[in-house]
């Protein structure tokens, strides 16, 4: 396949006309790969747009997501997982808030994960890494703590676990006490931090258990 710049719009909202859609993207050189939220490729031009992404299924058996898997014929499709849906914005005297889809201890996505995976989807969006004013966040919580990171973990076959996503929140709260001592260069911790994007899991543990030692 072509590989090609990809954009999404969460909508559209502002631009909801084909022939807007087809002005914009007439300035660009390059043709790129664009996706509107799932039902509305007809509002930004069949031509304009590859295909769909979803969002959220606000039931937890996720008839929604099945049925936009089973029907979509778009050269592009992305599906979503989501561990839940729980928002502040009523609450917080923003808006009207959505309807809520709990959390289940992890049922939730682990379902949509599931699906995803019948489906053989080609890509697939986790819905969402730290929005906690919409309750979807898959980031640690008090409430969940690595439970959703977990999950993810599992679904993708990587070789870590529960302990390695420990060592990060443990390089967290260094870094966290290091700042509030005024620290404004920490050698140690930049070479874990290193260590930590680059994987090597117990070169970052050695670093990070030096932490008071003479």
């Amino acid at each position: 396949k072509e590989e090609k710049p990809l954009l999404l719009t969460f909508g559209p909202r502002l631009f909801q006309h084909e022939k807007q859609w087809t002005n914009i993207f007439s300035v660009l050189k390059k043709k790129i790969s664009f996706a509107p939220l799932w039902g509305s490729r007809k509002a930004v031009g069949y031509k304009n747009a590859d295909g769909e992404f979803s969002w959220v299924d606000f039931d937890a058996k996720c008839p929604k997501l099945a049925d936009f898997y089973r029907k979509s014929s778009d050269p592009l499709m992305i599906g979503s997982a989501c561990p839940g849906f729980y928002d502040f914005y009523e609450e917080g005297g923003a808006q009207q808030g959505f309807p809520h889809l709990k959390h289940q201890n992890g049922e939730t996505l682990q379902k949509s994960l599931e699906l995803a995976k019948e489906s053989q989807l080609e890509y697939l969006q986790l819905v969402t890494w730290n929005d906690f004013g919409e309750g979807t966040m898959i980031e640690p919580t008090v409430e969940y703590k690595f439970k959703f990171l977990e999950i993810v973990q599992k679904f993708t076959g990587v070789p870590y676990g529960v302990a390695e996503l420990e060592l990060v929140f443990f390089y967290y709260l260094q870094r966290k006490a290091s700042r509030a001592a005024g620290t404004a260069k920490d050698a140690r911790l930049d070479a874990a931090f290193k260590a930590l994007a680059t994987l090597e899991v117990e070169k970052a543990k050695a670093l990070l258990e030096q932490k008071g030692k003479k």
